[in-house]
């Protein structure tokens, strides 16, 4: 009778061992490619991405007014261009609305947001991104248009998460009445937040309102702005009063390179 070696009963007992452990292994812990959900139509749906789930959401030249959520792995474009998400609110007392609100990784690459409001005491903000969540943003616009006649915020972006490159694109904030505006802000760095790098893009602030400000950046509370090696920082302000435009105001912020 033939013999088998030791280091031959080596080899098939791994591979019985390999074998017996394929059926425990989750698919779900490869990273997978991503799912790309296009949009058809106009829709006013909200979107939601999972925790776990990896998506391309491509509005495709169509107009998206519900807001999109997205806990999981996000990349946001427009194919054909002319789209956008956003909306306009018109109910008063609604404090920070967000167009997006991320949770997760979110990738901005060749779409528009445009968010405007219209009544009193409700701030559009074109992107929440919260703490935890990682932002970057490579093209497109993200845009948030404030129109009501009260003391007015309006923010492209809040950041309280990390912000890991802005390399293109352009982020705008707007007052475009002359009644009272107190933070017009592309990005509203706050709270631990961080901007890791702008590289690129435009960044342009303006409030044609009396005592306001208009600011592209302001940093606060224990946030940092660690590199800007290119770009454009701009902020201008048409009113009465306020304080003059600042390309960064920063106050209690750690502001590097």
């Amino acid at each position: 009778m033939k013999r088998t070696s030791h280091s031959t009963r080596r080899a098939l007992a791994l591979i019985l061992s390999l074998a017996m452990l394929l059926p425990l292994l989750s698919f779900g812990s490869f990273a997978a490619d991503p799912e790309t959900v296009k949009l058809t139509a106009d829709s006013s749906e909200a979107i939601t991405v999972n925790a776990g789930e990896n998506k391309i959401l491509d509005i495709a030249g169509h107009n998206l007014t519900g807001v999109v959520t997205n806990n999981g792995t996000l990349t946001i474009i427009d194919s054909v261009g002319g789209g956008s998400i956003g909306f306009t609110i018109t109910e008063s007392g609604k404090d920070i609305t967000p167009a997006v609100k991320n949770y997760g990784t979110l990738t901005f690459d060749g779409a528009t947001i445009s968010i405007t409001a219209t009544a009193n005491s409700t701030y559009p903000t074109g992107v929440y991104n919260y703490s935890g969540a990682t932002m970057t943003m490579k093209s497109g616009t993200i845009e948030a248009v404030n129109t009501e006649t009260s003391a007015a915020y309006c923010y492209s972006i809040i950041n309280e998460g990390t912000i890991a490159e802005i390399s293109g694109g352009t982020l705008r904030a707007i007052k475009n009445n002359n009644t009272s505006a107190l933070n017009i802000m592309c990005i509203n760095n706050r709270n631990g937040g961080v901007i890791k790098l702008i590289s690129g893009g435009e960044l342009y602030a303006y409030s044609k309102a009396n005592n306001g400000w208009a600011m592209a950046i302001r940093n606060q509370s224990g946030a940092k702005i660690e590199k800007i090696t290119g770009g454009v920082l701009r902020a201008e302000v048409d009113g009465t009063g306020g304080s003059d435009p600042m390309a960064i105001r920063n106050e209690n912020g750690y502001v590097g390179e």
